[in-house]
Parts: structure tokens; C-alpha cells; sequence
């Protein structure tokens, strides 16, 4: 399984035999609906096998603090372009909103007057 996180699309030229591309609403669904491959005892040990700390080779490099450091200056700049992407999104109903409530109750007054008075 090869998972894509906020991918912007996802194109496929073509159908591959036992490939699915799905997005994430369908990802759970197409997992539940799947056969049960694993008995309950092979789960079990499966589950012994991956928390067992001898499975996993030790990293290479402990995490160093510029890594993390890097990894924080990266994780603000992500946040802070998702806050102006929806800051620009809602820019024009924020916009239109105000105009509608500064400029409304004047333009109505002009075009009930207009539109009442006899002529």
C-alpha cells in the first residue's frame, strides 16, 4: 500500500490489474470489505513481531536538534500557507458581506424610494 498524504489529484494514464487508487474517503470502506487473511494466532504474532524492539534496526542517527528544529521551520510554513489559502478563500464572502451591510441599507432606501414614489 502506498499512501499519499493531501495529494493535490491523483492521475492514472491506466487500469492496472490489482491496483486501486483510491482517495481517502474510499481507503476504509475498501479496507473493511476486504477478506480476513490473517487467523487470529498469525495476527498475534504479527503484532509480537513488529512491537518487538529486535525487528527494528537501530537509526542510523539519533534525531539531531537542527533536525527537528528544520522540521518545526518547515511545519510553520505549511501551517501558515494553509491559513492564507483559506484567508484568500474567504476573502471575497468576507468582502461581499461587508459591502452588503455598509452599502445595503442606503442602496434599499434609494430603490424603495425610487420604486414608490408616484410619478
Amino acid at each position: 500500500m502506498i499512501a499519499l498524504v493531501s495529494p493535490g489529484q491523483i492521475t492514472s494514464k491506466k487500469k492496472l490489474d490489482g491496483i486501486n487508487v483510491l482517495d481517502s474517503n474510499n481507503l476504509r470502506r475498501w479496507l473493511l470489505k476486504r477478506p480476513v487473511e490473517l487467523t487470529e494466532v498469525e495476527l498475534v504474532v504479527l503484532v509480537a513481531i513488529v512491537n518487538s524492539p529486535a525487528t527494528w534496526s537501530a537509526p542510523t542517527s539519533p534525531p539531531s536538534p537542527t533536525l527537528l528544529t528544520q522540521f518545526a521551520v518547515i511545519d510553520r510554513e505549511v501551517e501558515t500557507a494553509r491559513v492564507r489559502h483559506v484567508s484568500w478563500q474567504l476573502f471575497p464572502i468576507i468582502s461581499w458581506a461587508a459591502i452588503l451591510v455598509l452599502a445595503g441599507p442606503p442602496f434599499m432606501k434609494v430603490v424603495v424610494r425610487e420604486f414608490l414614489t408616484p410619478r
